[in-house]
């Protein structure tokens, strides 16, 4: 399947803007053309996202 933009159908000069995942299996990659690839903030880094957990929680992570 070729990628597209998922505002407008473009499908040239491709970024990769989002990583779907799903439970049942594998998950998608989302792409966006140049001129709407801006309104896609970068996802967080996963591995912020849980030391931020931990640290909410009390919790000590790997470094303390």
């Amino acid at each position: 399947m070729t990628p597209y933009c998922v505002t407008c159908d473009e499908r040239q000069d491709l970024r990769p803007v989002r990583t779907r995942h799903g439970a049942g299996g594998p998950g998608s990659t989302v792409y966006a053309c140049p001129r709407h690839a801006a309104a896609y903030p970068p996802e967080p880094d996963p591995i912020e996202v849980i030391e931020s957990i931990l640290r909410a929680r009390g919790e000590p992570d790997d470094e303390g």
